[in-house]
């Protein structure tokens, strides 16, 4: 169920898949029309709670940003939308590609 999240859980659409992330850095991708259910569930390894995520339009990547300020870009672009049991196939469903920190603002 949904409720696995602890809070602030975000969610978006795309290709009858829901994901979701919230603050235990868990990246979660429901089939939502089928009857799969949870079809992946990825440790996004971000420093704190997630607090955003979305998908391009062509769902090829999938970005995080944590709430210290870290942003990661995610290859989707092998995610079917089948369930993913082995390490091999969430590796290659959910494959971090960049990751960039904000820069603190200056006080003047």
């Amino acid at each position: 169920t949904f409720g696995e999240h602890s809070v602030n859980m975000v969610g978006i659409r795309y290709a009858g898949v829901l994901a979701s992330c919230s603050a235990d850095r868990i990246v979660r991708f429901w089939d939502i029309v089928g009857s799969n259910g949870l079809c992946l569930e990825a440790d996004t390894k971000h420093a704190n709670c997630l607090v955003a995520a979305c998908s391009d339009p062509g769902n090829m990547y999938f970005v995080t940003g944590c709430s210290a300020g870290y942003i990661k870009v995610w290859d989707i672009s092998q995610f079917t939308g089948e369930v993913c049991s082995t390490i091999e196939q969430k590796h290659a469903a959910m494959r971090e590609l960049r990751h960039w920190q904000a820069r603190p603002f200056a006080s003047t």
